[in-house]
């Protein structure tokens, strides 16, 4: 029942990458949510992304989340 080298290495991949793909969606919600509060209670924060940050952001969170459904599928394959 040992698992193979290049199960691991699919294992452990796909652990890393989801733990970035939640990690970073966290950050943008967090973002929406404070540019809202921002606007209803009148809070003037000069830390939230632009918009072009805020798209960069969903761009990283749409390409890990195909890594980690790829390296899910793969893991699928060698077992």
């Amino acid at each position: 029942m040992s698992e193979s080298r290049e199960e691991h290495r699919y294992r452990l991949g796909s652990v890393y990458f989801a733990y970035a793909f939640f990690g970073l969606l966290a950050l943008f919600m967090l973002n929406v949510l404070l540019g809202k509060a921002s606007l209803y209670f009148g809070w003037k924060l000069s830390f939230l992304l632009g918009d072009v940050g805020e798209y960069l952001l969903l761009f990283a969170i749409a390409g890990l989340f195909a890594v980690t459904t790829l390296l899910r599928e793969a893991l699928k394959g060698v077992r």
